[in-house]
């Protein structure tokens, strides 16, 4: 992916995660509870004007979840994502590479 004066960053739990007893356990920690993320996200990627700004919201988008998340990003204003949940995908922008097929 080329891109100019932007930066892309992708949060998820699909490389580092483990299964127990069927619930599956990710490296995220939710912030509010202090425990695994469970919001049925995979990944959120994010393209934004700076990596700072692409980290946190794609970070803070695994953690709300696909549909708080996702109205967070679009506050935001100018800002792409793709959420990538373990039933669907949600995106705010009409191409976005990084959206598995």
């Amino acid at each position: 992916m080329r891109l100019t004066d932007r930066a892309v960053a992708t949060s998820g739990d699909y490389a580092r995660s483990f299964t127990l007893d069927g619930r599956r356990y990710g490296h995220i920690l939710d912030p509010r509870t202090g425990l695994p993320v469970q919001s049925g996200c995979q990944s959120v990627s994010v393209i934004a004007p700076s990596c700072l700004m692409a980290g946190i919201l794609s970070t803070a988008g695994f953690i709300l979840g696909a549909d708080v998340g996702l109205e967070l990003i679009r506050a935001q204003g100018g800002i792409e994502a793709c959420i990538t949940t373990e039933n669907a995908r949600y995106q705010n922008a009409k191409v976005f590479i990084l959206c598995p097929a």
